[in-house]
Formats: structure tokens, C-alpha cells, sequence
């Protein structure tokens, strides 16, 4: 199992943290498969941006995690797991992509797939939400709560 701080400062040079945009104001996220930014920049240029375009209010949350067994669309590990299950990880993956509610991505097989192996999280290629002709990495947390270790609301703005 990955430490995720650790994952984090290996891979993006982090402080542990991810960033979550919103429409929505909340204290909790409910237990909820939800997204996140590995980059606060990413999430305030983007998609939280983006919700201020379309008309409403906007939230940025940073979370921390404890201990989160993180699985990769891009390593042989991962991709052998789905090959193995006949699952197909660039079919999961774009479906992910496409931002399914938090129960519908609970009944995707790679999503049960993956809880069953015991992962918590799923790193994959998302559209850039700056420029969509390009791809950042991105963070989907199964379950939220269960290891989420703070939760606040860093930013928020109106519309206009």
C-alpha cells in the first residue's frame, strides 16, 4: 500500500494534498467516489474556472489522505489485473472520463474490480480542463471517507 503523501511528493513533487472543484458547498463528501486535481492550478484554472463560467457558484476544497493503496491505468500491474478479469482498461478509463455519478461508477466493473483488489484510488489521464486538447493526471478516490484525513474549503467565488 502507497502512503499518499508519498505518492504524492514521488510523482508531483506535492504537499500531500488534492484539489476538488465544486458547485456545491458540503462539509463532508458522503462517502462518495469523487475527483481530484493533483495540482491546486489545475483545479482553480480549470474546472473550477469553468463553473464560474457556466453561471454558478464555485468551491475549492484541498483534502488529505491517509494511507491509500493507489492503482494506475499506466502500469503493467494494473493493466494485467484487467487483461486477466477480460476487462478492457482503456474502456474503464474513458468511462471515468466522462464523470458517471458516484453510483454509477460504483457498479463499473473495473471499479469493483479494483475495490475487491483492494485499491482505493485510480490515478488515469484526464482531459486537461484548461486546454482539452491536452491531458493532466488525475485522482479518483473510491470511498472518500474512509481515509480522508481533512477535508476544507480553500477558495470559493459568485459568478459575474
Amino acid at each position: 500500500m502507497k502512503n499518499f503523501k508519498n505518492f504524492l511528493n514521488e510523482e508531483f513533487k506535492d504537499e500531500g494534498a488534492v484539489y476538488h472543484s465544486s458547485a456545491v458547498k458540503f462539509t463532508e463528501f458522503k462517502n462518495k467516489a469523487v475527483w481530484f486535481a493533483f495540482k491546486k492550478d489545475h483545479a482553480i484554472d480549470g474546472w473550477y474556472k469553468n463553473i464560474l463560467d457556466s453561471g454558478s457558484e464555485a468551491f475549492l476544497y484541498e483534502a488529505k489522505f491517509g494511507e491509500l493503496n493507489i492503482a494506475s491505468e499506466s502500469t503493467a500491474e494494473i493493466v494485467e489485473l484487467f487483461n486477466k478479469n477480460k476487462l478492457d482498461i482503456d474502456k474503464y478509463t474513458d468511462r471515468v472520463i466522462n464523470n458517471p455519478s458516484a453510483s454509477q461508477m460504483r457498479k463499473m466493473p473495473g471499479t469493483q474490480l479494483l475495490i475487491r483488489e483492494g485499491y482505493d484510488a485510480f490515478v488515469f489521464s484526464d482531459y486537461d480542463p484548461r486546454n482539452t486538447s491536452h491531458d493532466l493526471r488525475a485522482l479518483l478516490v473510491f470511498n472518500t471517507n474512509k481515509k480522508l484525513k481533512s477535508l476544507k474549503i480553500i477558495k470559493s467565488d459568485k459568478p459575474g
